[in-house]
């Protein structure tokens, strides 16, 4: 096998694990919170941290490659991913478990972006449509099968081993990459804007974990520091990347109506997807009852459509339908998925009922990924397609960010409220620390049969009901949410069409 190839093998096993990372946790969180009795709240941070991570350093990972090179720093990544992994793994805090999900955050800035470039340095020019379009294809493939994969893991093991088994083929990469990768400094120029990206790591989590936190600070002074940190260092980091020549997001390619349309849909589209994947591994698991396996492969109804239809969309928008058409259609079908979702939601939902719900959802989704893709970077000026590629994918995992904090505080007080309600009506009363577990459950955190033992039989067989119209009553309000964010994506999808957008685009293209 020739070197390149060996190199390229290398670089799709690190991609494949990253992007298995960002979703293949989603359905570890049930197990996770039995394990370290985690609450929402945590395992919401064990996503959010992962994604908060991602955007901060993504836009960093070109400045890094231009003062050090792309095989030092993937190679940094690649041993930070090791590491990280291990300390996931064998973690028995929830805070362990975030600090190591944020780490690995991190490594997809240090992994994914880095490796087009080494595939360019590497391979002839005439190849690079080929590699470059595979690492892609499996990126996009391993994100879509992380929940299936995550599933069937922890049916054979437990959920550590979706983390830990990083470790032994990461190491098989860097095996297989060391001995072809010469480092070279690329640039005597050693500045970096690291003020930038600490402005940026903190507004974003500030953000975050105001609305995380939200319902347990209440209007305290944790609520209000929060609030004034994150809107100071986002409205700084915004500040000095406008007046700076090499900014880490480039926020004057808002300026072209169609990039700022373009970066909104792909906001919405990610907000709504990570919610999903978020949220329906608790109602699978915890209300369907059905096992990491077994939500896993229901669950490729949405992911697989995605991971398949994705690339096809790109090459059917290319060849006969505009983008904009694109992306108005997918957000038409999103709308009626999810909508046809909270139509049907209840506690015993039909497996073909939401499989089907779920795979026009994905449709939606295939659709929309690449539709506001070719519309961002159309509209931007040649020069300016990294810097839009970055916004791009940094818009991703705000997003869906933003999207899992979100949703999960409406989950978490709607199914509450109405527990509580519930509860009240039925003259029913318990202790603090039943309460405490309860409300876990309610919001589809805990297994009420991993603590049958706290409770009496008659108690029980009355708590099993009102948990579970406690869950959908919050999943339905989540969803109708996801429905109305379609529908503002839909809205602001008709500008392209509606005069502004469609104007600017000739002179756009033009600069």
């Amino acid at each position: 096998m020739q070197k390149k190839w060996i190199v390229f093998t290398a670089v799709a096993i690190m991609v494949a694990l990253v992007d298995l990372g960002v979703t293949a946790a989603n359905l570890a969180l049930t197990e996770i919170a039995g394990d370290l009795k985690s609450n929402l709240t945590s395992l919401q941070w064990v996503i959010n941290g992962y994604m908060i991570a991602a955007a901060t350093f993504i836009g960093f990972a070109g400045r890094l490659n231009f003062i050090y090179g792309s095989r030092k720093i993937f190679i940094a990544g690649l041993w930070a991913f090791i590491i990280s992994s291990a300390v996931v793994g064998f973690s028995h805090h929830s805070s362990t478990l975030i600090f190591g999900r944020i780490i690995q955050g991190a490594c997809v800035a240090f992994i994914f972006p880095i490796s087009m470039i080494l595939m360019r340095e590497i391979f002839e020019k005439e190849e690079h449509a080929l590699v470059i379009g595979s690492i892609t294809g499996i990126a996009t493939l391993s994100q879509a099968l992380g929940p299936t994969v995550g599933g069937i893991i922890m049916t054979l093991a437990t959920w550590r081993a979706i983390f830990l088994i990083n470790i032994p083929l990461a190491f098989v990469a860097w095996l297989l990459i060391k001995p072809h990768l010469r480092y070279q400094m690329k640039s005597l120029d050693d500045r970096m804007d690291v003020f930038s990206l600490v402005l940026l790591g903190l507004g974003l989590f500030f953000l975050v974990a105001l609305i995380n936190e939200a319902t347990n600070w209440g209007f305290s002074d944790k609520l209000l520091t929060a609030l004034c940190v994150s809107i100071a260092t986002i409205v700084g980091f915004v500040a000095r990347d406008l007046i700076s020549d090499t900014p880490t997001i480039d926020f004057r390619l808002l300026k072209f109506p169609s990039f700022s349309i373009a970066i909104s849909v792909r906001f919405i589209v990610a907000f709504i997807y990570f919610t999903l994947l978020f949220s329906l591994g608790f109602y699978m698991q915890n209300m369907l009852h059905f096992s990491p396996m077994e939500a896993g492969m229901k669950m490729l109804a949405l992911t697989l459509a995605i991971g398949i239809l994705t690339p096809i969309a790109g090459v059917f928008m290319r060849k006969i339908a505009q983008p904009r058409w694109v992306m108005i259609l997918g957000m038409l079908l999103l709308a009626f998925g999810i909508f046809a979702f909270v139509s049907s939601l209840n506690a015993q939902s039909s497996i073909a009922t939401l499989s089907s719900e779920m795979f026009v959802c994905g449709i939606a989704i295939a659709l929309i990924i690449p539709a506001s893709g070719t519309m961002g970077l159309m509209s931007s000026p040649a020069e300016k397609t990294p810097a839009a590629s970055c916004f791009l994918l940094t818009t991703t995992f705000v997003g869906g960010a933003l999207g899992v904090a979100i949703t999960g505080g409406l989950l978490d007080y709607l199914s509450t409220r109405s527990f509580v309600g519930q509860l009240a009506q039925m003259g029913l009363s318990f202790s603090k620390e039943q309460m405490n577990i309860l409300i876990e459950v309610s919001s589809g955190v805990y297994r009420l049969k991993d603590y049958a033992m706290m409770f009496t039989s008659k108690d029980l067989s009355s708590l099993q009901m009102v948990m579970s119209k406690a869950f959908v009553s919050g999943l339905s309000g989540v969803m109708v949410l996801c429905g109305l964010m379609s529908i503002l994506g839909l809205i602001i999808s008709f500008a392209v069409i509606k005069g502004f957008a469609t104007k600017a685009t000739s002179q756009e293209v033009a600069h």
